[in-house]
């Protein structure tokens, strides 16, 4: 409970009492009750604001505590005054953190005697990324406003999660082009690092990677490189699109989907794989299902706010999937995607770019796609550029991996 004095209005009603209780012998007995007034009125005042404080109750619900991206949350709240006489006049804010950055109306608190108030509400969730929601707090006041009661109340918070789509058999067929599936495939040499994985329960024998433990939240351990060049390298670039408010979204989504589907499908088929965030030079290593999970997990804070260019996808002997939401052909520092990877394929480094644009920019991108594909050969099963559109969901990216 916070409770709070306005200054200058208490100065003003002290004045006042002040000024009627100088003439309280003006009139005999009527002025004197009269300069009592002030008196009664601010006693009065003050137990029904804190009797209200004691007296209020309040509860709420929401239709599910673990929504999915897309669904439209209820929520409801019910107000309840216990005193046998009118409450003090108070207000209750809500919390509004989402992608959305959607904002309540406050609900006015004016309640009767053994009276009760409701509110509902619906909550959309269109989008991936931390959500919180309910009421934020319960302010109540006395008539002038000069002493105020707060009481804060702490959020909801709701993580909704990207959505994961079943990807083809194409992706397994472009891992195998890097040297094999199989995390056995090729020899470990303890003495070599190549990247980081979770670690994960009853597996010993590994050299935790404390730095990257507490940059990311994820306990990882170090794992020892091999003889050849295995698996997958999936590169997410968080480099912002371009777009504002909710084509940016959008887009965003849309790469975050594709990113951990592609990665879902090769933890559950064992193929190894390296997942690299933004411009970073090293990557975590998912090999199982186990490893998805934990990385997965995180997901919901990934944010797109890296200015860095995703050099980890253009680099290195495994072939690299890259998702980015920022246009093909647009140079940033110099270097747009599509100079990148017409230089990493001239020297035959097995790349992919899955291009992920605003609904806005759709047409376009999907147009320069095909166009660059063109020129740029590869496989006709995975064309070394594929432009995703977010009006049809994950539909393009299922049709792009169905083989």
């Amino acid at each position: 409970m916070r409770v709070r004095v306005m200054p200058a209005r208490l100065v003003a009603f002290v004045s006042l009492a002040l000024v009627l209780d100088s003439l309280r012998d003006l009139a005999g007995p009527v002025s004197r009750a009269v300069s009592v007034i002030p008196l009664i009125f601010a006693v009065s005042c003050l137990f029904q604001l804190f009797a209200t404080w004691a007296a209020f109750g309040f509860h709420q619900e929401f239709s599910t505590d673990h929504p999915a991206k897309g669904d439209v949350l209820s929520y409801r709240i019910v107000l309840h005054n216990g005193l046998p006489f009118p409450a003090s006049i108070g207000l209750c804010l809500f919390h509004s953190a989402s992608p959305l950055a959607r904002v309540f109306v406050p609900l006015p608190l004016a309640l009767g005697a053994k009276e009760g108030l409701g509110r509902k509400m619906e909550i959309a969730c269109p989008y991936r990324g931390v959500y919180s929601f309910g009421a934020s707090s319960f302010a109540f006041w006395d008539p002038f406003r000069i002493v105020e009661i707060e009481h804060r109340i702490e959020a909801h918070v709701f993580h909704v999660y990207p959505e994961l789509v079943r990807i083809g058999p194409v992706l397994d067929a472009l891992a195998e082009g890097s040297g094999g599936q199989a995390s056995g495939s090729a020899s470990a040499d303890p003495t070599v690092f190549e990247s980081l994985a979770p670690i994960q329960d009853g597996r010993g024998g590994f050299r935790i990677a404390w730095k990257r433990w507490a940059s990311t939240g994820i306990p990882c351990a170090f794992v020892p490189g091999r003889s050849a060049a295995f698996g997958l390298r999936l590169v997410l670039d968080l480099r912002p699109g371009g777009a504002a408010g909710e084509e940016a979204l959008a887009a965003e989504d849309l790469a975050v989907t594709a990113a951990y589907s592609l990665l879902a499908r090769a933890a559950g088929v064992g193929i190894p794989a390296e997942f690299v965030l933004g411009g970073d030079e090293e990557g975590i290593e998912v090999s199982d299902e186990a490893g998805f999970r934990a990385v997965y997990e995180r997901s919901t804070s990934v944010l797109f706010n890296d200015d860095r260019f995703p050099v980890s996808a253009f680099s290195g002997d495994r072939s690299a999937i890259l998702v980015s939401a920022v246009p093909i052909a647009e140079a940033r520092g110099g270097l747009s995607l599509y100079d990148a990877l017409e230089e990493a394929l001239s020297r035959s480094r097995p790349v992919r770019l899955i291009a992920a644009p605003s609904p806005l920019a759709a047409d376009r991108e999907k147009r320069y796609a095909l166009a660059a594909a063109e020129r740029l050969g590869g496989d006709d099963r995975f064309p070394a550029i594929t432009a995703l559109d977010p009006r049809r969901g994950p539909e393009d990216l299922i049709r792009a991996f169905s083989g």
